[in-house]
């Protein structure tokens, strides 16, 4: 329900989205920085842990934060991490090493893991479902903004200023957006008087982190490598123990009840389906334009435009769309919008026009706008309140952890063949698959399935 004072609501939701849009711009900020940073502190063979770090913390943090809102308060714990993700920034612009960088980076990520789903718990809370929709179409734009926005700003602070400047910028307009939060943001008191799962959630940690990093050296070793098998042995062992772990604790990390829900169990395997496709097309699409095409990275870059803003775009209207028409006709629209651009991909070469190779972007575009912003409305409207932090969290790390599975499944199908079109021609198969997940969709519009989902005692 909203907040009863209008003037509490336009504040709080303007903190929640200048954080949000800090943690959504150092994605991509550092990308330009990157070879200056090396050149400045030396050590080339780190250079991919300056991103690798910051990822891994932030998927892997997400859903513990999460939880620890639902259990402590989504104020103090958004406070908390808005002040890492702060610490992290201007230590890492202190940094006079590339270990320390990436020592603070990953400081960094740990608490930028809290900022996205955390601002959109807190809006899920104080706006209606209408209102909500809208939300969620705003928060959507500012990501698409701040990852365009993202590689120019840090091109210029590096050209013009100081490479580490990238870093210090984060300070002035995070301070800003926690005193507003500090200020506005009511503390109330959690639903549960359970204690927090530590041990699941040190677990889990170390089990999400070394499949992450196994996951990154994937397409890089061959199948007679003992890595390639034993790692996967042992990323599978380690999440055996914490789903063992996880049965006996009276509130753990993942709760079973939310996947008792229709709308979360299949909004988590439609979310990590998506995060396959559509990452995977993020990734693949300019690497096409430059080993297919001959294309500079610049205009590689920019093939990627017309998916950024249908994107946007069809964020807001798959916002509204969900009111009237309900989840699975607007998840639909995306998930055809993938499967078209996919049997587009999949079938370039040489010789294909750039026009279609536009219109591929495009509909990956349409793809991402009408499935994700649905879907965390979707799995925010049927859970209570005390598990409103953890639904949204988890949600958000289902499309993380699909982005990172589907990037590397591509990598090594296109190793495998020394072809790019071979990695789209899984992404087709991705599509396929989330066609047949979304039949697992509740019917009904969006007020329907609110009503109907009530999480079950």
């Amino acid at each position: 329900r909203p907040l009863p004072d209008p003037v509490n609501v336009r504040l709080i939701t303007a903190g929640v989205v200048l954080t949000d849009f800090l943690v959504a711009l150092e994605a991509t900020v550092v990308s330009t920085a990157a070879p200056t940073i090396v050149q400045d502190l030396g050590g080339m063979s780190l250079y991919a842990w300056v991103f690798t770090a910051y990822m891994i913390t932030v998927t892997v943090s997400g859903p513990i934060w999460g939880k620890l809102s639902d259990l402590y308060g989504r104020r103090s714990i958004y406070l908390i991490s808005v002040a890492l993700f702060l610490a992290g920034s201007a230590l890492s612009g202190q940094a006079h090493s590339m270990a320390w960088l990436i020592g603070f980076r990953a400081l960094q990520g740990l608490g930028g893991g809290a900022l996205t789903p955390l601002g959109q718990t807190v809006l899920a809370e104080i706006y209606s479902l209408k209102d909500r929709a809208r939300m969620q179409a705003m928060i959507t734009m500012i990501f698409g903004v701040a990852s365009i926005l993202g590689p120019l700003v840090g091109g210029y602070l590096t050209q013009h200023a100081n490479w580490r400047w990238i870093f210090y910028l984060n300070l002035p307009f995070g301070l800003a957006g926690v005193t507003v939060l500090a200020l506005t943001l009511p503390a109330h008191q959690a639903g549960s008087k359970v204690k927090f799962d530590l041990a699941g959630s040190l677990l889990f940690s170390a089990a999400l982190t070394f499949a992450l990093l196994w996951s990154e050296g994937v397409p890089h070793w061959q199948a007679s490598d003992p890595r390639l098998w034993g790692g996967a042995l042992l990323a599978l062992a380690l999440f055996g123990v914490f789903l063992r772990l996880e049965k006996s604790h009276p509130d753990p990390l993942l709760p079973p009840a939310l996947f008792r829900l229709r709308m979360f169990s299949a909004g988590s395997i439609l979310m990590t389906l998506v995060g396959m496709t559509l990452y995977g097309a993020i990734t693949y699409i300019p690497l096409f334009y430059q080993s297919v095409l001959k294309a500079t990275p610049s205009e590689a870059g920019k093939a990627l435009s017309p998916l950024l803003f249908t994107w946007i775009a069809g964020s807001m209207v798959s916002s509204k769309l969900i009111l009237k028409a309900g989840y699975r006709i607007t998840v639909g629209i995306g998930v055809i919008g993938f499967l078209l651009a996919y049997l587009l991909l999949a079938n370039a070469g040489p010789l294909t026009p750039t026009p279609e190779l536009l219109l591929a972007a495009v509909l990956v575009g349409v793809g991402g706008g009408f499935t994700i912003a649905p879907l965390v409305i979707g799995v925010q409207s049927v859970v209570d309140k005390p598990q409103l932090g953890a639904a949204t969290s988890e949600i958000l790390f289902f499309r993380s952890v699909g982005g990172s599975v589907g990037v590397t499944l591509m990598g090594v199908a296109m190793n495998a063949s020394q072809k790019i079109e071979r990695a789209f021609d899984l992404g087709l198969l991705f599509c396929v698959a989330a066609l047949a997940a979304w039949f697992l969709l509740p019917p009904g519009n969006a007020e329907a399935v609110e009503a109907k989902g009530v999480p079950p005692e």
